[in-house]
């Protein structure tokens, strides 16, 4: 049985530029794994991804508790990973473009006998998840 996978993707330095210019209303989810901590202006991030996403269609933020303290934004190194959450869920709502916002954190999840950590912590690093659907068509920024 053949699943369809991802029919696309892109590669672009959001700190750099906000915008893709990328034909709105055309994707059917969007993914930021492990990198919200580092979005020097998540905002519009979160509003460029709402215009790029059809309505309806999820985005959804994953991070854990490893990250570079050099790289992030100095605000993710002095918050709680609750407080974390609650500020990926702070920019849902403030984009003003998502709805449905839901939350999960993975912890506790042994890690498999060849992780090279496993000897140094049996415990994987917890996850955790903000996801939400694309409340309506978005103009923002980029090509219509």
């Amino acid at each position: 049985m053949s699943y369809r996978r991802l029919s696309d993707f892109e590669v672009h330095d959001l700190n750099r530029e906000p915008i893709l210019h990328t034909q709105g209303n055309s994707y059917d989810a969007a993914v930021c794994t492990v990198s919200v901590e580092y979005l020097n202006r998540p905002l519009e991030v979160f509003r460029e991804v709402a215009r790029l996403l059809k309505p309806g269609a999820p985005f959804i933020v994953t991070f854990s508790e490893r990250w570079f303290p050099t790289k992030v934004i100095r605000l993710w190194t002095e918050l709680h990973p609750f407080e974390r959450l609650g500020l990926v869920v702070d920019y849902f709502r403030r984009s003003e473009a998502f709805d449905h916002i839901s939350t999960e954190t993975y912890r506790g999840q042994l890690r498999p006998a060849d992780d090279r950590y496993a000897g140094i912590n049996p415990l994987s690093d917890p996850v955790s998840a903000v996801w939400a659907t694309c409340s309506q068509t978005v103009t923002y920024g980029g090509v219509e």
